[in-house]
């Protein structure tokens, strides 16, 4: 399952962890050039456990953009978070707090309050 290959990735198990990523998107029938939108996030929730964050904002970038073609608006918030966070640990901080920014105020308007603190937090500033 994909909590068994985060946890391998936790573990520091790399190799384990893709190992797992592969079978379930072999098992889920997807093409190789063609990850599904979950997979994807999988796959960027591993390479942050892994400590590789040029590789999670790579990732995180383009659920972003598959959450803002599919029309997801939960998902997208939650993505864009993720993109701040994997940017903040690749070393990125100004982008990381321009995105965070701009996420905040529609954080706190949809009411997703552990996104805002999160926001917050990285911001330096009390919510």
């Amino acid at each position: 399952s994909g909590v068994l290959a985060w946890v391998e990735a936790r573990r520091g198990n790399r190799s384990a962890a893709y190992e797992r990523l592969a079978a379930l998107r072999h098992a889920a029938g997807e093409a190789p050039a063609a990850p599904s939108f979950s997979s994807l996030v999988l796959e960027a929730r591993i390479a942050e456990a892994l400590g590789d964050w040029q590789r999670a904002a790579e990732l995180r970038r383009r659920t972003v953009r598959m959450a803002v073609e599919l029309g997801m608006a939960g998902p997208l918030i939650a993505e864009r978070y993720g993109l701040v966070r994997a940017l903040h640990g690749a070393g990125e901080r100004g982008e990381a707090r321009r995105l965070a920014g701009e996420l905040l105020s529609e954080a706190e308007a949809r009411g997703v309050r552990g996104v805002a603190r999160g926001l917050w937090s990285l911001l330096g500033t009390p919510g």
